[in-house]
């Protein structure tokens, strides 16, 4: 549980106001923490109200709850989703400059630490958790009830083992770096026609030093979901009048990647010290580099760190832009999960897969909203 000091209570009210005026905070306190906020604060003014909501929830040990329901109900909020990272709730801290003073590679380039964050933020929204059961993975979601995800993640599903209504994929679940559970997440349920389109992995996925991927094993699938979380509000709370959703723009061509570029992999990893046993947890984010591509450029590899969960997980360029799919690590004897590389497979195949089986409209019904 968080406790805020007297600067960190005004950094919270501060960026409060900036995402929500005076009628939304009171829809917000009240359809997603059933509280009224005339119960706690009569003051004449917005930045008065916003002190006394914070200063009792500071007492009554809700703040966390209070920050939560904010971010989750306004994700692409900069100043939020600045002030969560500051208390080590969020997914990553913005990157920080760089004391360097030459341009050492070309392709390295400065960043607007407040488009980062508001990108992340959207981001977030976007991931969900793949349960199923004896398994589960990451997923995002790429159109109004579309998830991508990899093929071995839903094998279960694909040789009748489970049934659809035996899985969910859950997104904003959020909890404390001590493990607390803040916001249990929203469980959307599989639609009965839930596959979209699946290509499977390939053996040379499966062994050491493997080679001879075809365009037909690109391990991934898209899913359909029994609802339509992207064209909900977030949180699924209409009395809150959070925004849409929304979804990932799924890119219809290659991205410009290279050997050394910086690659960010957003997922959902199991706790390593809980495994085999682990439950869900909180999204995190690692980077990384690319370390080259193999197999005619049909797999990427790199060293961002994941573990069991991580499969599914979208990995994204120095400027969060989705650039693969992340699947595999190098196959080895060891037992620490520890290895020489990860393995990820190009959006760009995926997108010619697509295209090639007569699903190219899919991509264009994606664009418009990433």
């Amino acid at each position: 549980m968080a406790y805020l000091t007297g600067t960190q209570i005004g950094a919270l009210s501060d960026a409060l106001g900036t995402a929500y005026n005076l009628s939304r905070f009171d829809r917000l306190l009240l359809g997603r923490l059933n509280k009224v906020r005339e119960d706690i604060s009569l003051a004449g003014d917005y930045e008065g109200i916003r002190y006394d909501v914070i200063d009792l929830a500071n007492r009554e040990g809700w703040v966390t709850d209070l920050l939560t329901v904010a971010r989750a109900s306004n994700p692409g909020n900069s100043g939020l989703l600045a002030f969560e990272e500051s208390l080590g709730l969020g997914a990553i801290a913005a990157p920080q400059k760089s004391g360097l003073e030459k341009i050492v590679r070309e392709r390295s380039h400065f960043q607007d630490p407040s488009s980062f964050r508001e990108r992340l933020g959207l981001l977030e929204s976007w991931m969900c958790a793949i349960e199923i059961p004896g398994g589960g993975g990451t997923g995002v979601l790429v159109g109004p009830d579309i998830v991508l995800t990899n093929y071995h993640v839903i094998v279960p599903l694909l040789k009748g083992n489970v049934s659809p209504s035996d899985v969910h994929s859950r997104f904003d679940y959020r909890v404390t770096d001590g493990g607390g559970v803040v916001n249990g997440g929203l469980p959307v349920g599989f639609a009965n026609d839930w596959d979209v389109r699946h290509s499977p992995y390939s053996q040379a996925d499966t062994v050491a030093d493997g080679q001879g991927w075809t365009t037909e094993e690109l391990d991934f699938a898209l899913v359909r979901l029994a609802s339509s979380p992207g064209e909900a509000p977030i949180g699924d709370r209409p009395e809150a009048q959070a925004p849409n959703r929304g979804w990932l723009h799924l890119p219809a061509g290659p991205a410009a990647m290279t050997q050394g570029d910086v690659l960010f992999v957003l997922q959902h990893p199991q706790d390593l010290d809980a495994l085999p046993t682990a439950k869900l947890q909180r999204l995190k984010l690692s980077s990384g580099t690319v370390l080259g591509f193999v197999g005619n450029g049909l797999r990427m590899r790199h060293d961002a760190t994941t573990l069991p969960g991580s499969s599914g997980s979208p990995c994204f360029n120095a400027d969060l832009e989705p650039v693969a799919l992340h699947h595999a690590g190098e196959k080895n004897s060891r037992l620490d999960y520890k290895g020489a590389y990860n393995q990820a497979i190009p959006l760009g195949e995926i997108a010619r897969d697509l295209m090639k089986h007569d699903l190219g409209s899919l991509l264009d019904a994606i664009g418009p909203a990433g």
